[in-house]
């Protein structure tokens, strides 16, 4: 193995650009790091929060400048100074930071800016603001505010050891429990930061034109830390300082950037624009939980990652696309699109001369580099090209069965090549085969693959002699519309073949194309669109669009390191990934190299910042007091922003009531389920492939829709009841109605019925009283007749009583006349007349006797034949009596009457 260059790279500074918000652009005035993963930011634009993964920004009342935070670890409170105000931030229910103003300056005609804001380390109770007035003492416990008045104007407020010193012109001041100023040692310079060192307890002071000092043991002067360093920090005008816990000291300053200097003194590291810094004036300086270096720039933020793990090589001028990298004899040749470069192991970088042009692959073959050049195949004498083919050539492969032989793909078919006295020698053109392919291997049948981009891959079966191409035979494993990633990977000493979806492997017995089970969950690991996957040893380095890992093998457990290079995803990046000594891979990209060095990678474990619920109306946040996330249906969309993920940015969740797989989701910046139906569900979350770890859990209950809530069906009921009881009115209604109009038709029926029996018993009355009339004539007429009959007989035998005849004869004769006479003055005749008249007449005869008591029967007789329109000779057979006396009997009938002659006798018997 090579020996990696010393010095090279630089650790990746992160700018955040078009990521931090208004930071970007505002002045970085301080910054401290909280709980967990959070860093604060105090800037021109407010407060800036990024929780690992996103950044916001929060404005105090007024929106004024913050100047100086100071984070308060045991209350979890952020306390900040600002142009006017004294405030805290505290995170509420919903893990949104909330301001309280703690002191505002009613005077408008001045203006207070506080500077520094810090604490006792031995008296956390109280937190001290300082402005170039005054300073205000604020007891936590018992939110009180106290006032300290300055003596003269305040450069800055520096707390050491629980102590408080001021500089107040050119003179250092201790600060007493009474706030009473203590004169220490006279400084003529301003001072931006005092320090007490773990080491030795010595109290250092950092200068604004002069560098660092130390304050000496008896507090009467101060004296250089060192004088080579002290230069160049004067040139340079420190601005701002803090120790790390590595006992390091960060110095930020206007004119240098930052510089790293250690307990002794000693400049470590600067970092300037030279380095990558977008600008040299660093205003802020502080420290992340894996102890990064955050810098607060003139504009924006950047981060130095110290771990070291991955650094960066760019250099200047620009050497291309770097497509190969190979390490030989201690140095690094480095293939691009603009030719050969060697990086020796002193760092220096030059170009070798002859190979300009395209470089598409490199070798370390016999101890030479061999390299594939849009010109031909060459290998370095002594960094001298020598072409072993002409003509443009991408790509070589080794025999497996016969290790001097080798198979080159040319712009236009194959080339044979075989090593002849430890030399790369060109031995001719492959027959049979003029396709293009920069992808061939050869497995251990001796069987040469190629892997056609988009299509599939195509196995070549050669000649003995290796120059002629004897059988073409087309592979497709799947019918899976992924081809854009196909991969063909020597590992395990077998060729493995990727068709976007899953693994397989050649069987020779078969000739066909099978699962390969054994690799399946190594695959899996490495996350569907594989670009890349090289072995070393049982280290599996992969490539995707979104991803650079590496996966290790112990037995048959795998554990997988991802988000490794995650600063240059964004960059066109070479897919072979060459293992540079034991422990360090490299990649090249546009214009750069990335070095990452193994067992540095850090694995968090995943906690949730905030969970917002979206839909109609503004977005309702999550109550992280509360068991569970309540949802109305209109907010269907559930947004979960998490925090301390891994370099990679890649998590795993599931919805336990949908799906108990776990999904991979590359987190930019939170994880969004859309379209969840009314329901409990759970959420868990965690870092990809975090087995071990017990995932992040949220319990989120989407309500039914307004319309099929317990409220709403209520009132559905209500309105049902309502409806059923407004039919039942109607129907009740319609039904009193109905029965009012059937009783009406019945009572008409009933009416008509009536009317009709009456009609019919009126009709058969009439008919009863016609036929009890018709009787009552024939009784009549019979009683006429027989009276007359009986008058004739009468006469007829008192004329034949006139002759002579004898004694008997005479005798009975008169017998015969007193019977007849007898018979007419029979009664029978009338009572049955005057029953039937009584009948026909409704009782006419009954009335008029109770009406005319003087009337006798003889005048009711009479009455009964004048109405029944009798005439007088009528009358007077019926009575046996004369003409005359019939008219005699009418005459008396009216005196009894009280009638004149004149009237008629039908006024009387029409009475009803």
């Amino acid at each position: 193995m090579a020996q990696l260059p010393v010095n090279i790279g630089n650790t990746y500074l992160e700018t955040f650009q078009d990521k931090c918000g208004s930071l970007e652009k505002s002045q970085i005035w301080s910054i401290v790091p909280g709980n967990d993963s959070y860093m604060f930011f105090a800037s021109n634009n407010g407060l800036g929060v990024f929780d690992g993964v996103r950044w916001e920004v929060y404005s105090p009342h007024g929106g004024s400048i913050i100047r100086n935070l100071y984070f308060d670890a045991k209350t979890n409170t952020l306390y900040s100074g600002s142009v006017n105000q004294f405030g805290k931030w505290t995170q509420d229910k919903y893990r949104k930071f909330q301001y309280t103003p703690i002191w505002t300056n009613k005077e408008r005609n001045i203006s207070v800016e506080f500077w520094r804001v810090d604490s006792p380390v031995n008296n956390g109770g109280h937190i001290y603001a300082q402005s170039h007035q005054m300073i205000l003492k604020y007891d936590i416990a018992t939110q009180k505010l106290d006032t300290i008045k300055a003596l003269d104007n305040i450069s800055y407020m520096h707390i050491v050891s629980g102590d408080i010193w001021v500089q107040v012109k050119n003179t250092m001041y201790r600060i007493d429990s009474d706030k009473k100023f203590h004169e220490i040692v006279p400084v003529n310079d301003r001072v931006m930061h005092m320090i007490k060192r773990n080491s030795d307890n010595r109290v250092l002071l950092f200068l604004e034109h002069k560098g660092i000092f130390i304050l000496s043991d008896d507090y009467t002067k101060i004296l250089p830390f060192s004088q080579e360093t002290n230069m160049i920090l004067s040139k340079a005008k420190i601005f701002t300082a803090c120790e790390n816990r590595k006992g390091q000291y960060l110095v930020g300053t206007t004119r240098g950037g930052l510089y790293i200097i250690n307990e002794n003194g000693d400049i470590i590291k600067n970092i300037g624009e030279n380095n990558g810094l977008p600008t040299s004036t660093v205003l802020s300086v502080g420290f992340d939980n894996h102890d990064d270096i955050w810098m607060g720039l003139d504009a924006g933020v950047v981060k130095l990652d110290t771990e070291g793990k991955e650094t960066y090589f760019s250099p200047k001028p620009s050497i291309g696309i770097i497509r190969s990298i190979v390490p030989l004899q201690n140095d690094l040749y480095i293939g691009s699109n603009q030719g050969v470069f060697k990086l020796t192991s002193t760092g220096n970088l030059y170009p070798i001369e002859g190979t300009s042009g395209s470089v598409w692959s490199m070798y370390n073959i016999g101890g030479e580099l061999v390299y594939n050049h849009d010109l031909g195949l060459f290998r370095l004498v002594k960094d001298t090209p020598v072409c072993i083919k002409e003509g443009g050539t991408t790509t070589l492969a080794q025999s497996f069965t016969n290790p001097s032989f080798y198979v080159g793909t040319d712009y236009y078919g194959l080339s044979l090549y075989r090593m002849v006295e430890g030399k790369l020698t060109f031995i001719a053109k492959i027959k049979n085969y003029a396709g293009a392919s920069r992808h061939i291997l050869f497995d251990k049948y001796g069987y040469l693959w190629l892997m056609i981009p988009k299509d599939g891959f195509v196995r070549l079966t050669l000649s003995k002699d290796m120059t002629t191409v004897e059988d073409i035979k087309q592979y497709n494993m799947s019918e899976s519309e992924n081809k854009d990633y196909l991969l063909m990977s020597l590992l395990d000493d077998h060729i493995v073949y990727y068709d976007g979806e899953k693994p397989y492997m050649y069987n020779v017995q078969s000739q066909k194309m099978i699962p390969d089970n054994g690799l399946a969950e190594l695959f899996h690991l490495c996350n569907s669109n594989l670009v890349s996957l090289n072995q070393y040893d049982n280290v599996f380095w992969y490539q995707t669009p979104k991803d650079i890992g590496y996966i290790t093998r112990r037995g048959d457990k795998l554990e997988k390191y991802s988000g490794i290079f995650s600063h240059i995803y964004n960059k066109r990046i070479s897919p072979s990934i060459p293992k540079l000594d034991l422990n360090t891979y490299a990649v090249g990209y546009q214009n750069g190299i990335a070095f990452s060095r193994l067992n540095k990678t850090i694995s968090n474990h995943l906690r949730i910042r905030f969970v917002e619920g979206v839909g109609v109306g503004e977005p309702i946040y999550y109550d992280f007091e509360q068991k569970q996330f309540e949802l109305p249906n209109n907010k269907k969309i559930i947004n979960i922003y998490p925090i301390d993920l891994n370099a990679d940015c890649v998590i795993e969740y599931r919805v336990m009531e949908i799906d108990t797989t776990w999904i991979k989701e590359n987190i930019d910046n939170s994880l969004t389920l859309t379209h969840l139906e009314s329901g409990t569900y759970t959420i868990q979350l965690r870092n990809a492939n975090d087995v071990e770890g017990t995932p992040t859990q949220i319990i989120v209950r989407v309500d039914v829709p307004w319309y099929i809530s317990n409220l709403m069906i209520f009132v559905y009921l209500v309105i049902l009841g309502c409806i059923i009881l407004f039919i039942l009115l109607i129907y009740k209604r319609k039904a009193e109605k109905d029965k009012r109009r059937i009783e009406r038709i019945r009572q008409a029926q009933v009416d008509r019925l009536e009317k009709n029996i009456l009609e019919l018993e009126k009709d058969k009355l009439g008919i009863e009283l016609k036929e009890k009339d018709k009787r009552l004539a024939i009784i009549t007429m019979n009683g006429v007749k027989r009276s007359n009959l009986m008058t004739e007989l009468k006469q007829k035998m008192q004329e034949v009583e006139k002759f002579d005849q004898s004694k008997e004869a005479k005798q009975a004769l008169k017998k015969v006349i007193r019977q007849i006479e007898g018979e007419l003055d029979n009664n029978e005749d009338w009572e049955i007349f005057e029953k039937y008249f009584n009948v026909v007449f409704g009782g006419l005869l009954e009335r008029l006797a109770l009406k005319y008591p003087q009337l006798s029967q003889g005048d009711l007789k009479l009455l009964a034949y004048l109405k029944l329109n009798l005439s007088n000779k009528e009358i007077a057979n019926l009575l046996n009596i004369s003409y005359r006396s019939v008219e005699m009997a009418k005459y008396r009938l009216r005196k009894k009457l009280n009638l004149d002659a004149n009237d008629n006798f039908s006024s009387i018997l029409n009475e009803k």
